[in-house]
């Protein structure tokens, strides 16, 4: 089921301090809206637990799974590294 990324709904709930800091700092770092890291932490939780596909591509859910949690900008830098210059 692809999500209408049109229609949004406000919701209210509660979180830990922790847990709120770190989705900050991850939206400041990618340069995001708060409320977009976390629909795609829930999109990718809800994802794994109801064992069906998501519609990310294959690499963002492996980059952005434990333990790698890689940004597409690492990634990157990591691919246009040399191995041999190393």
């Amino acid at each position: 089921m692809k999500p209408n990324l049109e229609e949004k709904v406000k919701v209210g709930t509660q979180l830990s301090q922790f847990t709120l800091q770190r989705a900050k700092m991850l939206a400041a770092q990618e340069n995001n809206p708060l409320s977009e890291v976390i629909e795609k932490a829930l999109c990718m939780y809800l994802a794994t637990r109801l064992d069906k596909p998501t519609d990310e591509p294959c690499l963002e859910r492996f980059l952005n799974s434990p333990p790698h949690r890689l940004s597409w900008e690492e990634f990157q830098e990591i691919m246009e590294l040399d191995y041999y210059d190393q």
